[in-house]
């Protein structure tokens, strides 16, 4: 389904807020020049004054719902974007609503008048709302692509690094590895999952580690952290897919996908490129 598709979302608390700040500008921009709900009758000076509260509005409500999705929803797709966006628009209408009807004309709450808002409010974000997220995914899509198709030429061209000697190790708590022997790790709460290679077979251990510990214990420049889930080592990195909610990192000899969040996206595009 259309709605299973990734789809790209925020990924720190900075980049929520710098996008809420352009988005409440955006509506409050849009009101000014297009003037609904009746404010056409207010004389210019005192309509910058009054549509400004809408600004703090939007702002609010779409930086808590992005906060939301970003400390509870991991996994995000296309219907979860179309259900955020709906909260956001539901939201804005229900606080612009009690702000028009209480504080600008001054009525008593209605219902229908809220259902006619709201519409209307539907109305006008849902083709804007539309080509952002058409125009967004697209974009991402094909420069991820791009990016990790030069990435993958690089890596199937030559060696991250010079290979590494048996006295490479790693040590967390009891479990001891070859540098050149481990795969990825991946984190559940308070315990790592170990990948690596022994004896020619693919093994993964679980130990009550986190993945800042453990990185702090790798001295590696091949081993890195490329997502709040993953450390990889990219010696054993295979391929590089990209789509529009960022990367993957296709492993030798095993059959998974490690995840690269655009976060950490830059770092492993040095290492790759020198």
């Amino acid at each position: 389904m259309i709605f299973d598709l990734s789809y790209p979302k925020s990924e720190s608390k900075k980049e929520i807020f710098i996008s809420s700040i352009f988005t409440g500008i955006s509506v409050y921009l849009f009101l000014l020049v297009f003037q609904p709900f009746g404010t056409n009758t207010i004389p210019n000076l005192k309509l910058f004054k009054i549509l400004f509260p809408y600004f703090f509005i939007v702002f609010t409500v779409f930086y808590l719902v992005n906060l939301f999705s970003l400390n509870i929803l991991k996994e995000w797709n296309l219907g979860k974007e179309t259900l955020k966006v709906t909260c956001i628009i539901f939201l804005c209408s229900v606080l612009g609503y009690l702000y028009n009807t209480l504080l600008i004309s001054k009525v008593d709450l209605s219902f229908l008048n809220f259902v006619y808002m709201f519409l209307y409010t539907l109305s006008i974000a849902i083709p804007i709302c539309s080509v952002y997220m058409l125009t967004r995914f697209i974009y991402l899509s094909n420069q991820n692509k791009k990016i990790a198709s030069e990435l993958s030429e690089k890596i199937t061209s030559k060696k991250v690094t010079d290979e590494l000697t048996s006295e490479n190790k790693i040590i967390i708590n009891e479990f001891v590895v070859n540098e050149n022997d481990l795969y990825f790790i991946e984190s559940t709460d308070n315990y790592c999952t170990f990948y690596y290679e022994d004896n020619s077979e693919i093994k993964k251990i679980l130990i009550r580690t986190t993945l800042k510990s453990t990185l702090e214990q790798i001295k590696s420049e091949n081993i890195l952290r490329c997502h709040r889930s993953f450390i990889v080592n990219l010696k054993k990195v295979k391929n590089i897919k990209g789509n529009a909610q960022g990367y993957k990192l296709k492993l030798k000899n095993i059959d998974v996908e490690v995840s690269v969040s655009r976060k950490y996206m830059e770092e492993v595009k040095n290492i790759v490129n020198n």
